[in-house]
């Protein structure tokens, strides 16, 4: 490996630098919105989903409690009474309760997984945030410094012939005669 730099461009670095101080804003930005939208996701299975599913349930056993009540009114009312209306909605109560129960069901189970499933990418993100705020200042630092020296390093220009000192011709050595 050669001990020569190539540095064809140091405003290619400087523009370089300012990109990477640019995606680190952003970076930084996004992983808050994602903690964030992680955050609000949890609370809204719990705050939200839960009790709404909850109620549903229990709206849907009261509705199929009265139409199967409305069925057997029917039933006992007549003896050849057309109870197929009612029954119709007795089926379509307990399909609702059935679908109520499920998403209730699955809702609790997401609650239960939630932190399982997501908090491995989360942790990821945590990682990926104590890298933007802990070694991309150190980067910035490294490169302004870079730059710096690149910089005093292409002002110092060559000696010209004429600036060179003069060298004095080279002493004898010693004679051995002495």
């Amino acid at each position: 490996m050669s001990d020569v730099a190539r540095v064809s461009s140091i405003p290619a670095i400087t523009r370089f630098l300012g990109a990477l101080r640019g995606f680190t804003s952003k970076a930084r930005i996004t992983i808050d919105d994602v903690s964030d939208d992680v955050r609000k996701t949890r609370q809204w299975l719990e705050s939200e989903r839960l009790p709404h599913w909850r109620h549903e349930v229990r709206e849907c056993q009261k509705k199929l409690e009265a139409v199967r009540q409305e069925l057997f009114s029917a039933q006992i009312s007549g003896v050849g009474a057309d109870t197929q209306f009612q029954q119709g909605a007795v089926n379509r109560a307990q399909r609702a309760l059935t679908e109520a129960e499920r998403k209730l069901k699955l809702t609790k189970k997401w609650m239960r997984d939630y932190d399982h499933v997501v908090g491995p990418v989360s942790r990821q993100l945590d990682k990926m945030d104590a890298i933007l705020v802990g070694m991309m200042p150190r980067a910035y630092a490294r490169l302004n410094e870079m730059i710096k020296s690149l910089e005093a390093y292409a002002a110092v220009t060559a000696p010209t012939p004429n600036e060179l000192p003069k060298s004095s011709p080279p002493a004898e050595p010693p004679s051995e005669e002495q």
